[in-house]
């Protein structure tokens, strides 16, 4: 089967986690009518390699035979659980970020899980999913098991592009899978004179929420007209973004966030040090680059009424 610009790609290593957004991918491929591309990467034996030499050999036959081996039993998951979902495998000569950002392209969205094996699992988290959500085009979604599967959809906004092109993503999301949305605004109680902090008053902070929370409606409104069967709800909220975020992603289902923004949120999701520590919400998280400001004109008036 070709890969077509509207499949999912998921990345896999036989680990559980892998398991984990093998299953999400499987599930959302049969929602949304696409294909899936399954994709594992074997390492080569350091980053020089260039093919030659008889010394590797015998690992890298090993380590592709059991490349092989788990994508033909991933393979063979995707069609127990969504039978429909035409299966693409890929095995790959390459580092793991790379084999990703290479593929990515030609989908459109790349799903990887939480942790992986062996080195990977110490590092995977930071080196391989964080490079490709730095990095990739496409959204990137990072799975792991959520405390509340039937939860809402939780998106962050900060009043940016990227902010936007999320809440597109997480209203997609949030009509496909039948949940509820909550848009949440985080801000942060205090104010600068130039020579640190002040303390705002009673009356500011209500004013500084009642504003918060009337963008985040107007945001709200336009999705609202053209998908009447959204359930959406908006949330102004002091506190620094991760924190609240992190707290409201205990009773999601999905997080989605833009990769570039406005003020802390924006500087949450750029800074590598800050996405790390995202990783501790307690919900899959879907990271979506900006494409366009327009938040009513991402998708054609018919996208999701056949939802």
């Amino acid at each position: 089967m070709a890969v077509g610009a509207t499949d999912l790609l998921v990345a896999v290593d036989g680990s559980a986690d892998s398991g984990h957004a093998l299953e999400w991918a499987a599930r959302e491929a049969a929602l949304r009518q696409c294909g899936l591309v399954v994709l594992s990467a074997v390492q080569p034996p350091y980053s020089g390699w260039a093919g030659g030499g008889s010394t590797f050999g015998p690992q890298l036959e090993a380590a592709g035979l059991r490349t092989s081996q788990v994508l033909e039993e991933a393979a063979a998951r995707v069609r127990e659980l969504e039978p429909r979902v035409e299966v693409t495998t890929q095995q790959v000569l390459d580092g793991a970020a790379h084999a990703i950002l290479e593929a990515a392209p030609g989908v459109a969205q790349v799903v990887v899980g939480a942790h992986g094996h062996g080195r990977l699992e110490r590092l995977l988290a930071g080196s391989v999913s964080m490079h490709v959500v730095a990095h990739c085009e496409q959204p990137v979604v990072v799975v792991r098991p959520a405390a509340s599967p039937d939860g809402p959809v939780l998106v962050g906004l900060d009043g940016s592009a990227a902010s936007s092109e999320a809440l597109a993503y997480a209203v997609e999301a949030a009509v496909l899978h039948g949940r509820p949305l909550l848009a949440v605004h985080a801000w942060e109680d205090y104010a600068s004179d130039g020579s640190g902090a002040v303390e705002l008053s009673p009356d500011v902070l209500d004013e500084r929420s009642a504003e918060a929370t009337a963008s985040v409606e107007a945001e709200l409104a336009p999705w609202r007209q053209r998908q009447p069967q959204l359930q959406a709800a908006a949330l102004a909220e002091r506190g620094h973004p991760f924190e609240v975020l992190r707290r409201h992603s205990a009773a999601a289902s999905l997080l989605v966030l833009g990769s570039h923004g406005h003020s802390a949120l924006g500087r949450l999701v750029a800074g590598s040090t800050a996405m790390a520590a995202l990783y501790r919400a307690e919900c899959t998280i879907a990271v979506v680059r900006p494409r366009s400001a327009d938040p009513v004109g991402l998708l054609g008036p018919t996208d999701l009424d056949a939802v």
